[in-house]
């Protein structure tokens, strides 16, 4: 069984927070390890596991991720209508999600959900986006200093799921057309390679929180 390159990034980007976690234990950043596990977990039983009857996986998982990104932001000192923004937009997002997984027939949540992949998305940006309005309104070199790391994370993230939802979008029209890279379909060169970047930032972000106090 061939286990594909993404995961190894995970599990790398994993195993330099483990290594950090001296640096990480006292703050808000200590949480994306067991984040980055649950994505580890996650992407090896759908991947490796489950194969094609995976969606419904992927689908709670967006919803962790929802939840999990929601919780990050809340913990650092952004304005106040921003949190409520996150909260307010979080609990509407949850509340569609499982209303259309206990009264609509069948469940959108048995297999992959495309609007709820791009929902939740945007939310994610939505709320990096709240961040960096905060992070460059900051008048503090030493509390923008604590912050680097996330701020890589964030725009890691943005960059993420910015490329995947315009691969959703188009997935027709490349299948159609059969658009490739280097002899890979589109539709699989990019996310891979979004993926590769996204673990990087991971693993840079917590090597950055060894010359940064961030607590």
């Amino acid at each position: 069984m061939q286990i594909p390159l993404y995961i190894y990034f995970i599990f790398f980007s994993l195993l330099v927070g483990l290594w950090h976690y001296q640096w990480l234990k006292n703050s808000f950043m200590v949480w994306f390890i067991p984040f980055l596990l649950i994505t580890l977990v996650t992407e090896v039983i759908a991947d490796l596991i489950l194969l094609k009857n995976n969606g419904w996986l992927y689908n709670l998982y967006q919803l962790f991720e929802v939840f999990f990104f929601a919780f990050i932001y809340c913990q650092i000192s952004m304005q106040r209508i921003y949190k409520i923004l996150i909260i307010c937009l979080s609990t509407v997002f949850f509340s569609v999600a499982l209303a259309g997984h206990l009264f609509m027939r069948p469940s959108p949540l048995l297999e992959l959900n495309v609007y709820l992949f791009v929902t939740a998305g945007f939310l994610i940006v939505l709320y990096n986006v709240f961040f960096l309005f905060y992070y460059f309104s900051l008048d503090n070199i030493g509390a923008e200093q604590k912050l680097i790391p996330l701020l890589y994370i964030g725009v890691g993230v943005t960059l993420y799921f910015s490329v995947l939802c315009i691969v959703i979008t188009l997935y027709d029209y490349i299948r159609i057309h059969n658009l490739q890279i280097g002899g890979v379909k589109l539709y699989n060169a990019l996310p891979r390679a979004v993926d590769y970047l996204l673990y990087s930032d991971f693993a840079y972000a917590f090597y950055l929180c060894r010359k940064t106090n961030i607590k």
